[in-house]
C-alpha cells in the first residue's frame, strides 16, 4: 500500500454531531484510536460535559465514512501530554486497518504528510512538510517552506504525521503557530504515545530496532546505502551511461520493481564519482514547479547571484545556460544531474505542476549540453506523462525500462547485504523458507515486487529478534 493509501485506511474524523469535524484521529492497533486531547475538549465543550477517562465519543472512519463508538481509556489532558487514546467499542469495518507506529529519535530532515480537516474542508486535505527535531517540550517541530498549498492549522490536530523515510508515523499533531507567515506545526512524538498507552506497543516499532540491519525491509535504497545494494550492477552502470549521454531519461517500471533504489544506491554515486552535480525535485501537492525547481538550482549553484528569482529570469529568458556552466566550473563537475524521483506523485495529482515542470526542464537542458534529467515513473503512468511532457516521439526514445529481479540477481540482492554485514543467508533466516524456494526458482513475487524483498525483511527479523 502507499502512504496515502495507509492513511486513508487509519484516519479518522472526530466530528460535532451532524456538523463539522473539530480534528482528526487515527487507528493505531486493531481496536484504539489516538488522538489529541484538546479536540475531545473542544468536542465536548459544545455538551457542556467534562472530558475524561470512560468519556464515550463517536469517531468517523475516513476510508468507509461510517462510524463507530469508542471509549476514552488513557487521558492526558492539552497542559499535559495532550493525549487521548480512545478503545473501539466494535471490530474496524472492512478498508479500516492500523497505522505502524515507529519511534524514530532522530528525525531531522525527514519529509513528512499529514491530513486534516480544516474549516470549510470536512472531507479533510493533505499538508507537508519538513521535520526539524524535537524542540523544548519535547514536541517535533514541522517546517513548511512552501508559499502555497495546505497547512496543518486547526482540524490537523490529533492527526498522524507520516515520515516518508520510515514509512510510518512518528507523531501526532497537537498544535500549530498562530502568527501570520508561520507555516510550522508541533507533534507528539510516538514515542511519547508509547509511554502512556502500552496497548500500542505490539503494533509499533521500538527505536533502533533494525539500525544495525544491512536491509532496508520496504523502504528504498538510499544514496549512502550503495555499500550495501547489491543484484542491479549491470543495470547500474549502463542506466548511468545513459544518463551521461542523453539530455533526458525516463526510467519506467511496475510498483515495486526498484526503480528509486536503483537511481539512488546504483546510478547517482556512479555520476557524481565522474563527477557530476546532482539536484534532486520533489514537487508536492499545491507548491510550485517553477518555485522547487529554481531554489533547489540555487542551493546547488552555491553562486552570490544565483537567487531563486534571478534563475527563474534566467530559465525564462533562454539564458540559464551561462549559470550552469559557471556552477559546475566552480564544483570541478562536468554535468548538472537533475533526479525526479516517484514522478507519477505528480502527474497523477497535480497535472499543470507536471506540465509546468516540463517545460522547465525542457529550457533547462536546452541551454547547455551539460545538463541531464532523469525521472522515475511507473508503468501505469507512461501515457499520461508522455502526453504532459510536450516531447512527442522523443518521449519514447527516452524510455528505459526496468524488470523484476529473478534468479541469481535477486540471490545475490538477498544475500550480498547479509555477506557484507558478515552474516549469511542461513544464519539470518533459519530453516525452509518458502519464499527462498520462489527466489530459487527465479520468479518475481506476484505485482512485480521482487520475490527477494520478503526474504529479506524476514531475514532482517530473525537476525534480530
Amino acid at each position: 500500500m502507499s502512504a496515502e493509501q495507509r492513511l486513508h485506511a487509519s484516519t479518522v474524523s472526530i466530528d460535532v454531531p451532524n456538523g463539522h469535524p473539530v480534528g482528526a484521529g487515527f487507528v493505531a492497533a486493531p481496536d484504539l484510536v489516538c488522538t489529541a486531547a484538546h479536540v475531545i475538549t473542544k468536542l465536548l465543550a459544545r455538551r457542556s460535559a467534562e472530558p475524561g477517562v470512560g468519556t464515550q465519543i463517536e469517531v468517523r472512519f475516513r476510508a468507509t465514512g461510517t462510524t463507530a463508538t469508542a471509549v476514552v481509556e488513557v487521558w492526558q489532558p492539552a497542559r499535559e501530554a495532550d493525549i487521548a487514546v480512545l478503545r473501539l467499542q466494535a471490530p474496524v469495518p472492512e478498508g479500516v486497518r492500523p497505522v505502524r507506529l515507529v519511534d524514530e529519535p532522530d528525525a531531522w530532515g525527514h519529509h513528512c504528510r499529514m491530513f486534516g480537516f480544516p474549516e470549510h474542508h470536512p472531507d479533510g486535505v493533505w499538508a507537508v512538510g519538513t521535520m526539524h527535531g524535537r524542540q523544548g517540550s519535547g514536541w517535533l517541530q514541522i517546517d513548511d517552506d512552501r508559499n502555497a498549498g495546505f497547512w496543518a492549522t486547526q482540524g490537523f490536530s490529533g492527526g498522524p504525521v507520516w515520515d516518508d523515510d520510515r514509512q510510518a508515523v512518528t507523531g501526532m499533531i497537537v498544535a500549530t503557530e498562530a502568527l501570520a507567515g508561520r507555516r510550522t506545526a508541533y507533534a507528539q512524538p510516538a514515542s511519547a504515545l508509547l509511554a502512556v498507552a502500552p496497548g500500542l506497543a505490539g503494533w509499533a516499532e521500538p527505536p533502533g530496532r533494525w539500525d544495525d540491519s544491512p536491509f532496508r525491509g520496504l523502504e528504498p535504497f538510499r544514496e549512502q546505502d550503495a555499500p550495501l545494494y547489491f543484484g542491479r550492477a549491470a543495470e547500474a552502470a549502463e542506466l548511468a551511461e545513459t544518463v551521461w549521454r542523453e539530455p533526458f531519461t525516463v526510467l519506467n517500471g511496475a510498483s515495486g520493481t526498484g526503480k528509486s533504489s536503483l537511481l539512488s544506491a546504483g546510478v547517482l554515486p556512479r555520476l557524481r564519482a565522474r563527477p557530476a552535480v546532482i539536484v534532486g525535485l520533489r514537487v508536492a501537492a499545491g507548491a510550485s514547479a517553477e518555485s522547487v525547481l529554481t531554489r533547489a538550482l540555487a542551493q546547488a549553484f552555491d553562486l552570490p547571484d544565483a537567487t531563486p528569482s534571478e534563475i527563474a529570469a534566467e530559465l525564462r529568458a533562454g539564458r540559464v545556460g551561462d549559470l550552469v556552466v559557471r556552477a559546475l566550473d566552480q564544483a570541478s563537475a562536468q554535468r548538472l544531474v537533475i533526479v525526479v524521483d516517484q514522478l507519477e506523485e505528480l502527474v497523477g495529482h497535480e497535472p499543470a505542476q507536471a506540465t509546468e515542470l516540463f517545460t522547465l526542464l525542457r529550457a533547462l537542458w536546452g541551454s547547455t549540453r551539460t545538463v541531464r534529467v532523469i525521472v522515475t515513473l511507473r508503468s501505469d503512468f507512461l501515457d499520461q506523462a508522455a502526453a504532459l511532457s510536450g516531447l512527442g516521439s522523443a518521449w519514447t526514445h527516452a524510455i528505459t525500462y526496468l524488470a523484476p529481479l529473478t534468479g541469481d540477481a535477486l540471490r545475490e540482492a538477498v544475500e550480498g547485504p547479509l555477506a557484507a554485514a558478515g552474516r549469511t543467508a542461513r544464519a539470518a533466516a533459519r530453516g525452509p523458507h518458502p519464499r527462498r524456494r520462489r527466489c530459487d526458482r527465479g520468479r518475481p513475487a506476484d505485482g512485480g515486487v521482487p520475490a527477494g524483498a520478503p526474504v529479506a525483511v524476514r531475514a532482517r527479523r530473525r537476525a534480530h529478534p
